[in-house]
């Protein structure tokens, strides 16, 4: 009776999960294009980029090969700040791995209009080993292209007791979606799992839920999960796009900063111990925003901001010093100056 139940149980999550990720069409094995890529080349050998995680909402879309040419310098002016974009899928019938036809195409669009960056990849792994293995593949095929990918890199599994998941159960769905996130955690990049309401509710475990970003699709004002991520339209208009495009609200954004790795301010970032805050702070009277905490460098004064400004504080360093959002820019201030607003 147990059994039957989930069957049941499955078959009805999938088809609402279908119903309301149209933004998914249905892949075919014909998706075979395995361009070579080519990775950009843009910084001097001394630069880097560093970004800032800061708790603010920002404005993204989702896109892959259904989308088509995409006018990236369109979307940049329509207000997008980041993409996730597809880097591939599993064919849900034959089970091999393909690379989605325009992900090179859309990653350096993206690149070359400072759109921030995330990555998804379409799961059908029946396993753990195939979703290590999916996880492998992504990580090898993002990694070109690894210093401009803030946003996170996404599990996002949907045929739920079909094709070759038929009869997959709910604990190894979650030991899978944990084969892969765990993998991409191991490589540095940021992972999170995608899902509709119900699977998050019935199919996903706890640890998966509470270790992992969550991105949630959602097409209506029902929301009653926490998420960081949520996709609220499949039926998006965005200039530089013809058609639909998903729509989605990110909990967090990132401030992008290109550094000279030989710049002596950021050696003692590198070297200062920072917690991580998120509150408001404001200055007591003229302080000065600084590009390291530290007095002792000729360079770093950056300006003087007058009393009473409010300033978003990101984390406190173990010398005293406040690491502050100012103007879209990332500084220092002495503790000495601020209080709390």
């Amino acid at each position: 009776m147990k059994g039957k139940l989930l069957k049941i149980s499955l078959t009805f999550i999938s088809i609402i999960c279908m119903t309301l990720v149209l933004s998914m069409p249905v892949l075919k094995n014909l998706d075979t294009n395995t361009t070579t890529q080519t990775p950009l080349k843009t910084l001097n050998s001394n630069q880097e980029i560093v970004y800032d995680y800061i708790e603010e909402k920002t404005f993204g879309i989702d896109v892959s090969k259904y989308q088509g040419n995409i006018d990236w310098a369109k979307v940049k002016q329509s207000g997008v700040e980041f993409a996730m974009i597809r880097v591939g899928f599993r064919g849900y019938e034959d089970g091999k791995i393909y690379i989605d036809d325009s992900f090179e195409k859309n990653i350096k669009g993206a690149i070359d209009n400072d759109i921030q960056i995330g990555i998804y990849f379409y799961s059908s792994s029946k396993n753990e080993k195939e979703a290590k293995e999916e996880a492998k593949w992504v990580v090898n095929k993002i990694n070109p292209y690894k210093e401009y990918i803030s946003y996170p890199v996404a599990f996002d599994l949907e045929d739920f007791d079909k094709y070759r998941l038929k009869g997959v159960n709910n604990t190894k769905l979650s030991k899978n979606a944990e084969a892969f996130l765990e993998y991409i955690e191991e490589n540095n990049y940021t992972p999170m799992i995608y899902s509709c309401n119900l699977p998050f509710k019935h199919i996903w475990s706890k640890k998966v839920k509470e270790k992992y970003k969550i991105w949630l699709a959602q097409y209506d004002n029902n929301v009653d999960l926490e998420y960081d991520m949520i996709q609220y339209t499949s039926k998006g208009k965005i200039n530089g796009i013809k058609g639909n495009v998903d729509l989605n609200y990110a909990n967090f954004k990132f401030i992008k900063r290109i550094v000279d790795t030989n710049d002596p301010n950021e050696k003692i970032i590198k070297d200062t111990k920072i917690t991580k805050t998120n509150d408001y702070v404001a200055t007591t009277t003229f302080a000065n925003f600084r590009k390291a905490p530290t007095f002792e460098l000729d360079n770093t004064l950056t300006e003087s901001l007058p009393p009473k400004t409010k300033l978003k504080r990101l984390g406190i360093t173990d010398n005293d010093w406040s690491k502050v959002e100012y103007n879209g820019q990332i500084g220092y201030i002495y503790n000495y100056y601020l209080k709390k607003a």
